[in-house]
């Protein structure tokens, strides 16, 4: 997502109620991931829990996590069918990324 705070925004601006959603953050510190993130001209706002929950804030959300659980996260590797197809770019180095269900008002 390129414009984080314009999405949460508009989210707030539509959402009558309660939103709920299901992500992953990547481990604060992850250097090499928060790179590539970057070099792909998103933003790192809504990939790393702090920064997530202050954009969420900040749109006027009241946030809490609900459910969290840790899973192990490897790049997906290439194809060797199809020569240098690859299906999702992150993350480019392995992580544990932290999957949660949130809740917004």
């Amino acid at each position: 997502i390129q414009e984080p705070c314009d999405l949460l925004s508009e989210l707030r601006r539509v959402v009558s109620g309660v939103f709920l959603g299901l992500t992953f953050f990547f481990p604060e510190g992850d250097r090499e991931n928060a790179a590539a993130i970057a070099g792909l001209g998103l933003s790192t706002d809504l990939l790393f829990r702090n920064s997530a929950l202050t954009s969420f804030s900040k749109s006027g959300w009241e946030v809490r996590i609900l459910a969290s659980c840790q899973g192990r996260a490897l790049p997906t590797p290439p194809s060797t069918i199809l020569e240098g197809a690859k299906i999702d770019a992150l993350p480019v180095a392995e992580t544990t990324l932290d999957w949660c269900l949130l809740e917004a008002k």
